[in-house]
């Protein structure tokens, strides 16, 4: 099933993509399951299942009515909110449907998520390691796709970079376009509501129904104003009323500023940038022209000023901070989390006289900044100043490095999308020269303010270019083994998923209900596996459905399967390759005759299987099955050699052992 919301072709968007559904029966029930073991979901609303609409989660700083706001705090309010905040009333007029609450710091107040009453997320990508902040929970229901959307708040960044953290897209309209009325505050002077999405494309596929009802200014909150050169270049470049020429203005810093020291967290400094961000752009590039758009990247070194940013931020934020929670800290009231208590301290040192320096400061910035667009499309960096640590590592100088890039945009008040370049970590070369995994990197894109539905569509347009035919793109030609179709390759057809049991040495003992035969004492019984590969060599990886008896969520290799009674194990890798994947393969080989694995899920399923992993081409497009992949990518063996060895538990334990006993087959060429 597809929601209707499909991107809009009149506006120039990529066609054909709609936004993946959930009905809101599968969101509530995924709430209260991994919604739980990821713990992100502080609540799930009492919604009938039945309802029609597009389900989201929403952060526990947004009121929602009958609902305890506890915005992660002991220090809440004592009833349930009595009506909702304006965005909630927005979002089901849109017809989308809040299902449950989502886990946050404490007050939003922490870039990193480590504290709330509600305790800490679990990184779905590397678990143990930073989960940013402080929308953290939003972040993890749409990564782990409970949700296809979700709501969060972004004051320095707290919807940017645990977006990052997830491997997701995290989207900062510009400062005043979104109602703020019924949020919690932490900063009037920054705070934004902001939205996930799996994808840019889902991206552009929701934010048109916000934009069209909110086409300016909220009334009575802070803004900023269009600048006055380059406001309308980038909507029509959009609507292909432009030149097809976009400039984008690419920044990294030298320095991250005074107290940016991420020790093991990897600075993204202009070094980091240009090993790992300028190939994916020049990749960019190519891909764009092959659509007929030429994209032109502009220095923009010194253009802008983090350490000035980052005082006028931490100064105004602190003062405005401080006078929302006066009254509970001079009523008594010191329970909050340790970190937060210290920066309630803090804050109020921090005079009047300050604050309208900052203020003033802030003006200056943002005058200044203005001046890029008489060069600049769009303004690319980083999201984080550091890849996410491990939780014992996470110190002050993390702290800083995480909001480095992200309060940049929240000072200059300007619209800005997260979304991550990298599907898998990668290995490279550390500071020590040894190589190191690193976590899969994430850039932002800025515009000019009021700027935000052309900045989304040319994310999704531009930036993506190739992407979605990339993961299409089979191998030209060819055809199954004899030229039959999908549906009728092979002799036995296995409507009925019986499985073959089997005996040590592979003979045939019966058969069994696949339903039934994967326990705590699963019987030997035969399966097999199957590493896919376009013509350029790159290998597909999948991601299991979260739906999956065993290894929810975790990616995998092409396909695999059970062959039925009498079923040439050939004609079932076809016959799984169709059901799976909506797709037809070629040069089908057999390249591990022997393999044999055992392996115990989290759940104590074991699989115990007789398992000849075979190796082929794919021929056509992609079509997988929703309730067996989550998502799909075309990966560089290389690429895929480092993720295995830096990041294991990314991936099923027959594809890890599959993939290495492929390669020292093979060595360095494809399997």
């Amino acid at each position: 099933m597809l929601y209707e919301w499909t991107m809009d072709n009149s506006r120039g968007t990529t066609a054909g993509q709609p936004i993946r559904a959930l009905t809101v029966a599968q969101a509530l029930a995924a709430c209260e399951t991994i919604g739980r073991d990821l713990n992100a979901i502080v609540e799930t609303l009492p919604v009938d299942p039945r309802a029609a609409g597009m389900p989201i989660a929403v952060k526990d700083v947004i009121d929602i009515a009958g609902s305890l706001t506890t915005m992660g705090s002991h220090v809440r309010p004592e009833e349930p909110a009595t009506a909702s905040a304006a965005i909630i009333e927005l979002c089901e007029r849109l017809g989308l449907v809040p299902v449950a609450k989502t886990t946050c710091q404490e007050h939003s107040y922490g870039i990193m998520g480590e504290e709330s009453t509600h305790g800490r997320g679990v990184n779905p990508i590397w678990p143990g390691y930073t989960t940013g902040g402080s929308s953290y929970g939003s972040a993890l229901a749409v990564a782990a796709g409970i949700v296809p959307a979700a709501l969060g708040t972004d004051t320095a960044g707290s919807v940017r970079v645990p977006a990052a953290c997830a491997g997701i897209v995290g989207f900062k309209p510009t400062l005043g376009r979104l109602p703020t009325a019924g949020v919690a505050p932490l900063s009037d002077s920054f705070d934004t509501v902001g939205l996930f999405t799996r994808t840019p494309a889902e991206l552009a596929a929701l934010w048109p129904r916000f934009a069209a009802a909110c086409p300016g200014p909220v009334p009575g909150q802070a803004t900023v104003p269009a600048p006055e050169v380059g406001d309308q270049r980038l909507a029509d470049l959009a609507s292909g009323e432009g030149r097809r020429v976009l400039r984008i203005g690419v920044f990294a810093a030298d320095d991250l500023g005074a107290g940016a020291h991420p020790g093991g967290g990897l600075a993204h400094d202009r070094a980091w940038f240009e090993a790992r961000v300028r190939p994916w752009l020049q990749q960019r590039c190519a891909a764009a022209a092959a659509t007929g758009w030429q994209i032109e990247l502009v220095d923009l070194t010194g253009a802008f000023d983090l350490p000035a940013t980052a005082q006028s931020y931490s100064t105004m934020r602190a003062r405005e901070s401080w006078l929302i929670h006066r009254p509970a800290w001079e009523a008594g009231r010191r329970d909050f989390q340790p970190q937060v208590r210290a920066n309630i301290e803090h804050d109020q040192t921090v005079s009047a006289a300050d604050y309208e320096r900052a203020v003033a400061g802030c003006a200056e910035l943002r005058a200044a900044a203005a001046e890029v667009f008489a060069r600049v499309d769009v303004v690319l960096t980083p999201t984080m100043g550091c890849q996410p640590v491990p939780w014992e590592a996470a110190d002050q100088g993390v702290r800083w490095a995480f909001r480095a890039y992200s309060q940049l945009f929240n000072v200059l008040g300007w619209p800005a999308v997260s979304m991550p370049i990298d599907a898998l970590p990668r290995l490279l070369p550390g500071a020590d020269g040894q190589a190191t995994a690193q976590f899969p990197a994430s850039v932002q894109i800025a515009a000019a303010p009021w700027q935000d539905s052309a900045l989304v569509d040319i994310v999704a347009q531009i930036i993506t270019a190739g992407t979605d035919e990339a993961r299409g793109d089979g191998a030209s030609g060819g055809g199954l083994d004899g030229g039959q179709g999908a549906a009728d390759a092979g002799t036995g057809q296995n409507p009925v998923e019986q499985v073959v049991l089997v005996s040590e040495d592979g003979a045939a003992l019966g058969t069994a209900d696949k339903a039934t035969v994967h326990t705590a004492d699963t019987p030997l019984h035969q399966a097999f596996s199957c590493f896919v590969f376009d013509t350029a060599g790159r290998v597909l990886l999948t991601r299991r459905a979260l739906s999956k008896k065993t290894w929810p969520g975790v990616w995998t290799n092409a396909l695999c399967g059970h062959p039925g009674p009498g079923e040439p194990l050939a004609a079932a890798v076809h016959r799984r390759a169709a059901e799976e994947l909506g797709c037809r393969l070629r040069d089908l080989t057999t390249a591990l005759p022997a393999y044999r694995y055992r392996a115990t899920d989290a759940s104590g399923v074991v699989e115990n299987e007789i398992c000849p992993v075979f190796t082929a081409v794919l021929t056509g497009d992609l079509a997988p099955a929703a309730d067996e992949v989550a998502e799909y990518d075309w990966v560089e063996p290389e690429q895929l050699d480092a993720a295995v060895a830096g990041v294991p538990f990314m991936f099923s334990p027959w594809m890890q052992e599959e993939w290495q006993l492929l390669r020292a087959a093979t060595g360095p060429q494809q399997p």
